[in-house]
């Protein structure tokens, strides 16, 4: 009885299915080729990235220069703007110093003016004076 229980415990060896060998083997091939294509597909993503990436690059280095370009442009101009600046103002002052000294002058001459028509009122009366002295 020993024997008989062996035989039976042990499980039959199952043969080979050709049918789900090739199935597998078909499965096998199809999922290579699909690892392949996306293989290529990520390959070829790859590069056009970095060719994206090295036309960026070349862009913003080009846009650098740009603005460099710019910017030296617009300190230049705002350089001459101050300069422009700082001269009106010199003239602006010059001009003040002028007119100053223009109305100390003018008022001197009019001081004069007040003390000759002051002399011009009194000098009839020494006139008279002097020719009623006579």
């Amino acid at each position: 009885m020993l024997t008989q229980k062996k035989t039976e415990e042990t499980p039959v060896a199952e043969k080979p299915n050709p049918t789900t060998n090739m199935q597998s083997q078909s499965a096998s091939e199809a999922i290579q080729e699909m690892l392949l294509k996306l293989q290529e597909t990520i390959m070829k993503n790859h590069t056009e990235t970095r060719t994206d990436t090295n036309e960026i690059k070349e862009e913003m280095r080009n846009f650098k220069t740009e603005v460099r370009s710019d910017i030296m442009k617009l300190d230049g101009k705002v350089d001459s703007i101050q300069k422009a600046l700082e001269k009106n103002e010199n003239k602006r002052k010059e001009v003040e110093k002028r007119t100053e000294k223009i109305e100390q002058g003018m008022e001197k001459i009019n001081q004069q003016l007040k003390s000759i028509n002051k002399e011009m009122e009194d000098s009839p009366t020494y006139i008279e004076m002097d020719q009623a002295a006579f």
